[in-house]
């Protein structure tokens, strides 16, 4: 996978988690938005993301324990 999918692929993955989280990403600064991403992209199995996301697709308070974003995710009512 090239760089520029792979990147996109976890834009959507980040986007999907803000939305199952209701976690407001909006707040981010350019420099913590990319950091964000970086942390994403970084992951060794995002399979387990999507599993996971399919899975809590009504919603969940909490992201999954091994989500590299996980203290940006924590929704509104965790």
């Amino acid at each position: 996978m090239s760089e520029t999918l792979k990147t996109q692929a976890h834009v959507r993955l980040m986007t999907r988690m803000s939305r199952t989280t209701a976690s407001d990403l909006d707040h981010l600064s350019d420099g913590e938005w990319a950091a964000a991403l970086t942390r994403c992209c970084g992951c060794s199995n995002p399979g387990s993301c999507e599993d996971w996301l399919e899975d809590h697709a009504d919603g969940a308070a909490q992201p999954p324990s091994f989500c590299a974003n996980k203290d940006l995710m924590t929704g509104p009512s965790a």
